[in-house]
């Protein structure tokens, strides 16, 4: 090893260079990262504002949209009462059990309610038919325009009073109640 340094001055000089490149390189390593790091900071600090712009906007869509008149809504009853409302879901009713081949017993309106900005207007159906009937009126009421949903469903098997000894002769009786919906009436001004 002495053989490489030939002076005391060069080697206090080699040793000097290599604890400042010692030095040098572990400054390095702590200052790179903390660099690296409040780079990323304030990238994820513009990144936080935009995300904030984007959320403001879109408050203040909702808050516009929420403050507009209730759109026309695809499916409801366009009437001006939920008499005239329950009039039609009575005749797409009624159209539906003939159409489906079966016998309309009665129809009757129900007590309408509200659910948030529409009003539900449910009928009640009584009719007879066998279930391939059954089955065809259901897709019928199901797939309407307007929307109608059966609420409730009671089936039951229709008994011949002649026959005591033949009790089902595949005739059905039905009990449903159909509900179709309509936006409520603006407040008359």
């Amino acid at each position: 090893m002495t053989g490489l340094v030939a002076t005391p001055a060069a080697s206090r000089a080699a040793a000097v260079a290599i604890l400042l490149a010692l030095l040098g390189l572990a400054a390095a390593m702590i200052l790179v990262p903390l660099w690296l790091i409040d780079r990323q900071h304030e990238e994820l600090a513009a990144i936080d504002q935009r995300v904030r712009a984007i959320h403001a906007g879109l408050a203040n869509q909702a808050q516009q949209a929420g403050s507009e008149a209730v759109p026309d809504v695809q499916g409801t009853i366009e009437a001006q009462s939920p008499s005239l409302a329950g009039g039609i879901i009575q005749e797409l009713t009624g159209n539906a059990v003939v159409v489906s081949g079966g016998e309309l017993r009665s129809v009757e309106l129900l007590p309408t309610r509200e659910e948030e900005r529409f009003v539900a207007v449910p009928i009640r159906v009584t009719f007879t038919g066998d279930s391939v009937m059954l089955r065809e009126f259901l897709y019928r009421i199901e797939t309407s325009s307007p929307v109608l949903l059966v609420e409730r469903l009671d089936i039951t098997a229709e008994q011949s009073p002649d026959d005591p000894s033949n009790v089902w002769q595949g005739d059905i009786q039905v009990a449903a109640e159909i509900v179709g919906w309509m936006r409520q009436p603006e407040p008359q001004s």
